[in-house]
């Protein structure tokens, strides 16, 4: 695609010089730059881009694109108001919008994105829907060979690829975790979310979002979308409480622990062999004995039968392959001695506060 072509998606940008190249890839690392690439001199809490544009440009890099004026090279600068809004417009474009074709959960929140992601693509494929999944531990773009993990929400390049990858895979859904880094960095700002879950919230990437206030509406945006069909939300959760009392376009499914919410357990039996959930929602009684271990997982098994209910399923086909879940590598994995004296090791990220307690 033209230089000039990707341009014209982007309020206020201004390209000069010229040369109109032809741009087959976009890139942020200038390690990573080669002929045809675009190079986003982007800002970072560490480095600035624009101390690597020479090296991009020896590179091979074709254009580049910043929001500062032209800085005396011979090559096409494309001066824009906001870098990151600029390379997700332009990522977006280049793999010509995959999103728009593709049915994508979002689901975001401290805790709960992992497990609730992972075990809603495993639920998506038993009902027949070939699904994709980005997370934390795992990328599935229906290629034979997955891509390596990077980010919980991968930069907005390699992000829109993996969506084409989908499509071009025959993925009809894809499932995303959406971390507060992706929202703030506008990773996700060009892909079209049909549906958003929200697990909960507690004190984490203060170090980032400074407030928990700013963590918080932060959080909030991805509801606030005007494409959203579907809003899942834990009332049970203060912080799902205020999401689920402002104005949104989306229709608002939620999850909790009593008649307050539109999905909620009536009976909770947990034992060493995992959890007896029995859940009221607004398509019937949904029942089923699964392998997940702790109370915790209450909520992310109520977060997941709420989506499927919001994706159009029954409650007895919900009831039936709910019974089929695993647990989820790396998070609540009980490894069970046997034997006198022998002890049970449970492996979990347990990443803050919340999580560990």
């Amino acid at each position: 695609m033209k230089l000039s072509e990707l341009t014209q998606s982007i309020n206020q940008a201004v390209l000069t010089g010229t040369d109109d190249p032809e741009i087959q890839t976009l890139c942020y690392d200038s390690r990573k730059s080669s002929e045809g690439s675009l190079f986003f001199a982007l800002k970072g809490q560490n480095v600035n881009g624009m101390d690597f544009i020479e090296p991009a440009v020896k590179s091979g890099a074709s254009g580049i694109v910043a929001e500062a004026d032209d800085c005396g090279l011979d090559v096409p600068w494309v001066k824009v108001p906001d870098g990151r809004y600029a390379m997700s417009a332009m990522s977006d474009m280049i793999y010509a919008c995959p999103s728009s074709e593709i049915k994508i959960a979002g689901i975001t929140g401290t805790n709960g994105k992992t497990t609730t992601a992972f075990l809603l693509c495993y639920l998506l494929e038993k009902g027949q829907r070939r699904c994709g999944l980005l997370g934390t531990i795992k990328y599935k773009t229906g290629s034979e060979e997955e891509p390596a993990v990077t980010h919980t929400t991968p930069e907005a390049p390699e992000l829109q690829s993996y969506l084409s990858e989908m499509l071009s895979n025959g993925c009809d859904v894809a499932v995303m975790e959406v971390s507060s880094h992706g929202i703030a960095q506008k990773r996700t700002a060009h892909v079209q979310f049909d549906v958003g879950v929200f697990t909960n919230l507690s004190r984490d990437h203060l170090d980032y979002h400074h407030t928990m206030e700013g963590y918080t509406e932060t959080k909030l945006l991805l509801f606030r979308r005007q494409e959203l069909e579907s809003a899942i939300i834990n009332v049970a959760d203060p912080v799902g409480r205020y999401f689920a009392g402002q104005d949104l376009s989306a229709r608002l499914w939620t999850y909790g622990d009593d008649e307050s919410a539109d999905v909620f357990p009536t009976r909770i039996d947990i034992d060493t062999a995992g959890i007896m959930l029995r859940l009221a929602s607004p398509v019937g009684e949904i029942s089923f004995k699964s392998a997940l271990h702790g109370q915790f997982n209450v909520s992310n098994l109520s977060a997941v039968a709420a989506t499927l209910i919001a994706h159009g399923y029954a409650a007895d086909d919900i009831s039936q392959v709910m019974g089929r879940l695993q647990p989820v590598p790396g998070r609540m994995l009980f490894c069970r001695g046997s034997g006198s004296g022998r002890p049970t090791v449970v492996v979990d990220y347990a990443h803050s506060p919340g999580a560990l307690s």
